[in-house]
């Protein structure tokens, strides 16, 4: 999205051993690594940027120290949010950016309600989602026939078996005699050892996040089932036949599907009729990004 925007320059930063530098070397992207917050200051005052666009993940949060970057260099900044959920929780108190950035009509919705004018809320198209559907309709051999759980983890404590996923695996499990299991990114390879040992004749493929691409993975699913996960979003806006399965828990996906997706028991996935989706609906407020920028940047 960014680096294709050929009228202006751009410096890439992100923490070392991150997600998102993991990211830039899987999609061989150039960045320059700093290895604390506090790292910023210097970063920015050497580069003399004109805005500052930043992320919004739970792994950590930039917005203080971007804000005192800011407030004392006198600069713009954009803060983008790639889901829906837990909006305030991304900024510390006081510390919104000029703008924030939102890639669809829900999470558009979201914003505005949550800060209710105290940002400016930009949406511009999902570039990353774009390019995720073209690059998909060029896989050939797509089998489409194993069920695909995408696991995450739902706690902070990424090691008790009592948490909701483990549960969910259980039940796929006891249903179905062949599932792939795709981990997030911060989950460990021998995570569901103890859930998979329960059920020996069940056939069972265990896929590691950053040693097969998505995409690749979804083009063997007849059948996605998760909790929350932008794959499990990713995996229905493909049009493969897409659910949230919430069990018992308590919980409430935070992905927009439609409610008929959103199971309770798995018995009543014989009740859905799965439908295609009009993709065009999600983005009717959309501006595009170098119209954004504009925006930002000639804003006082």
């Amino acid at each position: 999205m960014i680096l294709n925007e050929q009228n202006y320059i751009w410096s890439q930063y992100c923490l070392l051993d991150s997600l998102a530098a993991k990211v830039f070397k899987k999609h061989n992207i150039e960045f320059n690594v700093f290895t604390k917050l506090n790292d910023l200051n210097d970063i920015v005052h050497r580069n003399n940027p004109d805005v500052i666009l930043y992320g919004t993940g739970w792994q950590i949060n930039f917005s203080k120290v971007i804000k005192n970057i800011c407030r004392s260099q006198h600069l713009k900044s954009i803060a983008l949010i790639d889901h829906w959920s837990s909006y305030k929780k991304r900024f510390y108190e006081h510390c919104l950016p000029n703008n924030i950035l939102v890639m669809d009509n829900f999470a558009n919705e979201i914003a505005t309600k949550e800060f209710n004018s105290k940002v400016n809320i930009l949406q511009i198209k999902n570039y990353f989602l774009e390019d995720i559907m073209l690059k998909f309709n060029t896989i050939k051999n797509k089998t489409s026939d194993i069920v695909v759980f995408i696991s995450e983890p739902t706690t902070t404590d990424r090691t008790n078996p009592n948490d909701y996923e483990y549960k969910l695996l259980e039940d796929l499990l006891c249903t179905f005699d062949d599932v792939i299991i795709r981990l997030h990114p911060t989950e460990n390879r021998d995570k569901y050892s103890s859930v998979i040992s329960k059920f020996p004749k069940v056939k069972t493929l265990l896929i590691e996040a950053y040693k097969e691409d998505l995409l690749v993975t979804l083009s063997k699913s007849k059948l996605t089932i998760g909790l929350s996960s932008m794959a499990l979003y990713i995996s229905y806006l493909l049009g493969i036949n897409t659910v949230s399965y919430v069990s018992n828990s308590g919980e409430i996906p935070t992905i927009p599907l439609p409610k008929e997706y959103i199971l309770t028991d798995l018995k009543e996935l014989k009740k859905i009729e799965f439908k295609p989706i009009n993709k065009a609906l999600l983005y009717t407020k959309a501006i595009r990004f170098d119209k954004m920028l504009n925006f930002v940047l000639k804003e006082h």
